[in-house]
């Protein structure tokens, strides 16, 4: 799977993740799971194809000035109904963080749930715990996954870092 790790602090939301992809017994660390699209940070979790889509192909809605005041409004009444579209013919295993351009950070889960995170640090994966735990000893996000990949084998130890704002927005729709 993979574990990615976010944390809030002085300069910002920084962000870390592992690049690996396990099938099987194949596996390789090619994979973006962090990614910005039309000004919203995606950090991504569970089926690659489901993440390609949200990355490469679903139309993601506008954030405009008023979304400032209630981005919650913006996540349920825009970008949730607009994932149920694109998966709307199958069952989808993937986690999902969110960051909207005024740094709220939200998860929304396999079954389109939103649950508000009114903390410091969040976690994605099969190393979530190790992440959380390691973040909650006072690491950064990036030597949280290096935590993790120390004991979940689905965790590379190859990790890439950004700071909300940093992200490499896709050039796409």
């Amino acid at each position: 799977m993979t574990t990615i790790a976010v944390k809030r602090d002085e300069s910002g939301i920084r962000i870390a993740a592992d690049r690996q992809v396990t099938q099987g017994t194949y596996s390789e660390s090619t994979t973006e799971k962090v990614f910005a699209r039309k000004g919203i940070t995606f950090c991504g979790a569970g089926d690659l194809r489901a993440l390609d889509i949200v990355h490469y192909a679903m139309k993601i809605p506008p954030f405009r000035d008023i979304d400032y005041r209630n981005p919650n409004k913006w996540l349920v009444k825009r970008l949730v109904p607009a994932l149920r579209k694109a998966f709307s013919d199958e069952e989808v295993e993937l986690d999902l963080l969110v960051i909207t351009p005024d740094n709220t950070v939200r998860y929304i889960g396999a079954c389109f749930a939103l649950t508000g995170l009114n903390q410091s640090q969040w976690a994605l994966g099969s190393g979530t715990k190790f992440a959380l735990g390691a973040m909650a000893a006072g690491v950064s996000a990036v030597e949280a996954v290096k935590v993790a990949s120390q004991f979940d084998v689905y965790t590379s130890v190859e990790v890439d870092e950004w700071t909300t704002g940093e992200v490499e927005p896709y050039v796409g729709t």
